[in-house]
């Protein structure tokens, strides 16, 4: 994985909005969260190059 890059797995994500903390993986490129999902697998689809996921 790139050093700019970074997974976060199974992480307690809270969105600010007031709905309850939730798990996800988050996907951080260049110090920006680039996606958050279920899954790794879905948090990296759609990236210019992915990281890879097992």
């Amino acid at each position: 994985m790139s050093p700019h890059r970074l997974l976060v797995r199974g992480g307690e994500v809270v969105d600010g909005t007031g709905t309850p903390p939730r798990r996800a993986d988050v996907l951080v490129e260049h110090g920006v969260i680039a996606a958050a999902a279920r899954s790794a697998r879905r948090a990296v689809r759609g990236c210019s190059t992915p990281p890879a996921v097992s």
